[in-house]
């Protein structure tokens, strides 16, 4: 008897780690699925915003090489521009790491709560495979053996 419920008790391990690890790899793609089209987003971003400034300072060129702008004023409208462009990378960068970090956060509570959910369901029907063992054995022994009534599974 106690050999068939250490067996049980292995299938059982072997399923838990079964489980984990489906439910790690189910985690993994889905955090690397949705980390992919964030970054994606991230770029096609970073990409609007350097087309933009690249038109502006294509306009300040242009102005420049019609004289409309002194060299001096040139520098100094390059260099707002350059500043100006750093900081909102900088802004598009932080929105971004925090969108980041709320999307882990959403997926590990996700992740954490099927993970509960299905050890529960294992759980359960793990405990069901014992009854049923424990109604079987109870069923093959003598009405006068003493681990019957010890087993005794209603």
């Amino acid at each position: 008897m106690q050999v068939t419920e250490n067996m049980l008790d292995k299938k059982g391990k072997e399923e838990l780690i079964a489980l984990m690890n489906a439910l790690f790899e189910e985690h993994a793609n889905a955090l690397r699925m949705t980390l992919f089209e964030l970054m994606k987003e991230k770029h096609e971003e970073i990409d609007l915003l350097r087309d933009e400034f690249g038109i502006a300072r294509q306009m300040l060129k242009n102005r420049r090489e019609k004289d409309l702008i002194s060299a001096e004023e040139y520098k100094m409208e390059l260099e707002r521009l350059g500043k100006e462009e750093y900081e909102r990378v900088c802004d598009l960068e932080i929105k971004f790491d925090d969108k980041e970090k709320q999307l882990r956060e959403d997926l590990e509570k996700n992740r954490l709560e099927a993970e509960m959910q299905q050890k529960s369901l294992l759980k359960d029907r793990q405990t069901q495979e014992k009854l049923v063992m424990f109604q079987e054995i109870q069923k093959s022994l003598d009405e006068k053996d003493p681990i019957k009534n010890y087993l005794l599974v209603e």
